[in-house]
């Protein structure tokens, strides 16, 4: 089995600070910035060791494990790109990526 580490807690952090930052109309400046960069970061690591495993062990059972992948690095900066940091629409956007990163991680790892 592979540890997975923080990936599963950093999700659901990121839709509860996502909702409260919402609710108080503010999106929570740098620190929720740097959060989100770190949960990037973490799924940029765990997507390098997905890859030594795909190099050492071959193909994945399901061939859109590497489409999810992709999806799980790309959603949350995608997701801040179309809205200003200052825009309360921010905080929906992150809660909308932080929910389809929830998804998208269950199905990385439903599908092994």
């Amino acid at each position: 089995m592979i540890d997975t580490g923080p990936l599963p807690g950093a999700t659901p952090g990121g839709i509860a600070w996502s909702i409260v930052a919402t609710r108080r109309g503010a999106l929570g400046g740098r620190r929720f910035a740097r959060f989100q960069e770190f949960v990037v970061a973490l799924f940029i690591v765990a997507s390098i060791a997905g890859m030594g495993l795909l190099v050492s062990a071959g193909q994945p059972k399901e061939g859109l494990h590497l489409v999810y992948a992709a999806i799980a690095i790309a959603i949350l900066p995608l997701a801040r790109s179309f809205v200003p940091a200052t825009d309360r629409r921010a905080g929906i956007a992150a809660l909308a990526a932080f929910v389809v990163l929830g998804f998208v991680l269950y199905r990385l790892f439903a599908t092994g």
